[in-house]
């Protein structure tokens, strides 16, 4: 199991279309499972990757044409992001 959580705190202080300070944060989730071990089946792997983006789109704020932070998304949720064997 292997986690990570980002917290931005960004803003527009001046300039673009309103003032606007916000937070916005990514956690993901991920854990590896090795078959082998697990059910017998040799040589598999399996990886379940969870990824959930919260805040708001702060580019909408700044009045860009370019997103201004990587984690920024119009609606927050959590996804399903990666599923493998």
């Amino acid at each position: 199991f292997d986690g990570r959580y980002v917290i931005d705190l960004i803003g527009v202080a001046a300039g673009g279309e309103a003032r606007q300070t916000d937070i916005l944060d990514n956690l993901e989730l991920t854990a590896d499972a090795d078959l082998s071990r697990l059910v017998g089946w040799r040589g598999a792997k399996a990886r379940v990757h969870l990824l959930s983006n919260q805040g708001r789109a702060i580019n909408d704020a700044a009045g860009t044409l370019q997103g201004i932070d990587n984690i920024e998304v119009p609606d927050g949720r959590i996804k399903l992001y990666e599923a493998w064997i």
